[in-house]
């Protein structure tokens, strides 16, 4: 059931390489990286945040590189004792315009009300204003009052724009999560080289996941639980790049995880990998305006953004690429995919309609919701070769077949693992589990992970705290001879179902003569 190939020349691996780097040139033509962090569906530079008390940013500027204590990653400020956030935004409490008296408001313009907007007054009127002193001199105190509104205003419209942005993007989020994640990114790299395509994007990444309390309300941008990215398919997209160097800068950060918005240790590495990009390459720990320049430049010039997730593709294709040369043995699929024939044994496919068995029930499946011979077919294939493909169209019931599985596997005293690109397809899985088995299932992408463990423990001491090792073994062997009573009923059922069937097209003998069902029927 299992192959081991080993290889005597180089040929099958050259051809792997060959046919992998076609599959990476073909999904960079279908999904071409992100070149400019602009073009984004959603951004928010740090250096654009206001300065507000709805604003909670755990990150300070980074001082320049000589100094040594620039070594944390994120710095609360002092009346803040958590760290397990990066931004919070509050909504602030916004506040209506002073209105002028009944005779100034008549003087002039609409739009006075927006703090953006103008006092102007209405030239129809000019004349009637400036023949009374005391209307311009009470329009002067209300105008006054209006510009202390405006300067106190303005930075709450500020953030509410923040605030607003979030709330829709939190909404996208939700509808689009197996589309589009949540990223914040540093060491921005501004690289317009002559004849091509121009950079300016961040190149070291961290997933965030958005969160939303209702109570207060606030957003919190938070770390997700992933490690941090070299965007290395940026660094692929670029012309005249040595491989070897890029190679070499990703081993670097997988050994490390550089966090973006960590200060010293990264601010090396990014000035590393600026040197290996270009001989002439320059590092910047301040932020500014750098486009359009022919030699590449990292800054340290923190974003918030939105990103499309295929970029994971590209990835696992370099990592193929990577680890081919030192790899003893190809695997089988890998070989398959290149067209080279491997003599692996008879495989088997399982027929859309397999035909119906008068025991299609197997008493070593254990299955806890109901169940087709299709997903019984899948369970004996598992248990066979140790592995088994399924595939469908939506709607078909691989969910449901999955949560069967579980069961089945969980039967026989093992542990399972079920991984899916978006937890929103691990939740409708739990949901579709059945209920006894509902607190053994803990899903470690979700935000609520913690308490899904923590129930899981309370339904497990519960269980042993009620439960008797004897007692259970009973009930076990009384259930297992119900089943096998059931079983045995389902068969002796199917055999009558059969004969019944049959006996619509079976020939009738009767005083010695035959008869098909259709000539018996005229007959009577």
């Amino acid at each position: 059931d299992q192959i081991t190939l080993q290889c005597t020349n180089d040929q099958e691996r050259a051809k792997l390489v060959q046919i992998f780097r076609y599959i990476q040139a073909f999904d960079h033509l279908q999904n071409p990286p992100q070149q400019e962090v602009e073009k984004q569906p959603w951004l928010l530079w740090f250096h654009d945040l206001p300065q507000h008390p709805c604003i909670h940013l755990n990150w300070q500027p980074l001082p320049p590189l000589e100094q040594p204590d620039a070594k944390q990653k994120l710095q609360a400020s002092d009346d803040e004792a958590e760290l397990d956030f990066i931004l919070k935004v509050r909504r602030p409490q916004l506040t209506d315009p002073p209105s002028p008296p009944q005779d100034i408001a008549v003087c002039i313009q609409s739009g006075w009300q927006n703090v953006d907007g103008r006092v102007a007054l209405d030239p129809k009127k000019v004349p009637q204003f400036n023949a009374s002193p005391d209307l311009q001199r009470r329009f002067s105190i209300w105008k006054t009052q209006r510009d202390l509104w405006v300067q106190q205003e303005r930075p709450q419209r500020q953030v509410m724009t923040i605030f607003e942005q979030l709330s829709t993007l939190r909404s996208q989020l939700a509808r689009e999560s197996e589309r589009l994640e949540l990223m914040v990114g540093d060491g921005l790299l501004s690289w317009y080289p002559s004849n091509s395509i121009g950079v300016h994007h961040p190149v070291v990444l961290l997933r965030l996941q958005l969160q939303f309390d209702p109570r207060i309300p606030e957003f919190t941008l938070a770390e997700a639980e992933q490690p941090p990215e070299l965007y290395t398919a940026l660094l692929q997209a670029l012309p005249e790049i040595n491989a070897t160097d890029i190679g070499l800068s990703r081993q670097s950060f997988e050994e490390n995880h550089w966090h973006p918005l960590e200060g010293n240790e990264t601010s090396q590495f990014l000035k590393q990998l600026v040197n290996r990009l270009s001989s002439r390459g320059e590092f910047l720990a301040q932020a500014g305006t750098h486009k359009n320049r022919s030699t590449p430049l990292i800054t340290r010039d923190p974003v918030f953004f939105v990103r499309n997730r295929s970029l994971g593709f590209s990835t696992a294709i370099e990592s193929i690429l990577t680890g081919l040369p030192s790899t003893p043995h190809l695997p089988q699929s890998l070989l398959r995919l290149a067209g080279i024939d491997v003599k692996s044994g008879a495989t088997t496919y399982l027929s859309s309609s397999p035909p119906l068995s008068s025991n299609t029930v197997e008493e070593q499946i254990l299955f806890s919701k109901p169940a087709n011979s299709e997903q019984e077919e899948i369970a004996h294939q598992l248990a066979r070769h140790g592995a088994v493909l399924v595939q469908g169209p939506p709607g078909t019931g691989k969910t449901h077949t999955i949560a069967n599985l579980l069961g089945h596997l969980l039967a026989q005293g093992k542990s399972v693992l079920v991984t899916s690109h978006t937890p929103k397809a691990l939740k409708v899985l739990r949901e579709k589990v059945v209920l006894s088995l509902q607190p053994l299932c803990v899903c470690v992408l979700e935000d609520d992970n913690r308490k899904q463990m923590e129930r899981a423990i309370d339904a497990i001491t519960e269980r042993l705290a009620f439960s008797h090792k004897d007692i259970l073994e009973r009930e076990a062997r009384q259930l297992t001879e119900q089943r096998l009573d059931l079983l045995a009923q389902l068969r002796k059922t199917r055999e009558e179902l059969k004969e019944a069937r049959g006996s619509e097209y079976r020939a009738i003998v009767s005083a010695g003569q035959q008869y098909t069902p259709i000539e018996a029927a005229r007959s009577i």
